[in-house]
């Protein structure tokens, strides 16, 4: 399961102006999907709606607002406060972003790293230096306790306990379909990862690392 809300947003620092010369910024929320970004000196949005073509302007003097920023446009207001905000996939970011016409806010600015894995969504990107897919490896730390995922052919569920900094596996069960798969070996890898004890650490807060007797297993939204 991949999360609906499509973010991969940064900045240099956390209520830093965008420029020309800072990190490119992005926003974005649900219902509709709608991604924002700043870069290069321009402001670019994409309502994300059928048949509306998204909106680039060159970017407009920033008018301070109570705790954080905004711009104006013509038709266009965007509201950056650093405020954290939780998107509906688990991920945490420190700006909430609300835009022109939309009812719901969005999130943006840097990642941070999750308090807890409970309701979050990743998806496997590595295991030492063995690469995986976009979508070959899916999972979700469910509320329950259990983790829920698939592995090419294999769906399964581990119960886990979470005491940072180590998150401890349970019990796994596993069914599998008929499929072609990522082949046995890849697959079995995978499901290893999610097995014992391992180590939680973060990248920019965005990336998840398992440390445990399977080596290093780097985890992506």
């Amino acid at each position: 399961m991949k999360a609906v809300i499509l973010l991969v947003a940064a900045t240099a620092l956390i209520g830093a102006a965008p420029s020309q010369r800072a990190r490119p910024y992005e926003a974005g929320g649900f219902e509709p999907n709608w991604v924002l970004t700043i870069a290069n000196g321009r402001l670019t949005y994409d309502p994300g709606l059928a048949g509306v073509r998204p909106t680039s302007v060159p970017l407009p003097p920033r008018q301070p607002v109570p705790n954080g920023y905004r711009y104006v446009t013509r038709g266009l207001t965007v509201d950056v406060r650093h405020v954290r905000c939780h998107s509906y996939s688990g991920r945490v970011f420190a700006d909430t972003v609300r835009v022109t016409g939309v009812a719901e806010p969005g999130c943006g600015g840097r990642p941070i790293a999750p308090p807890r894995l409970t309701a979050t969504i990743w998806e496997l990107d590595a295991i030492g230096g063995a690469r995986y897919r976009h979508g070959e490896v899916n999972l979700h730390f469910a509320y329950d306790g259990v983790l829920r995922g698939n592995a090419g052919c294999s769906d399964f569920t581990v119960p886990f306990t979470e005491r940072r900094p180590v998150v401890r596996f349970g019990r796994m069960t596993v069914s599998r379909r008929d499929c072609a798969g990522l082949g046995l070996e890849r697959e079995r890898r995978a499901l290893a990862v999610f097995s014992g004890a391992a180590r939680i650490s973060f990248v920019n807060g965005d990336t998840l690392i398992l440390t445990g007797r399977h080596g290093n297993a780097r985890l992506v939204p």
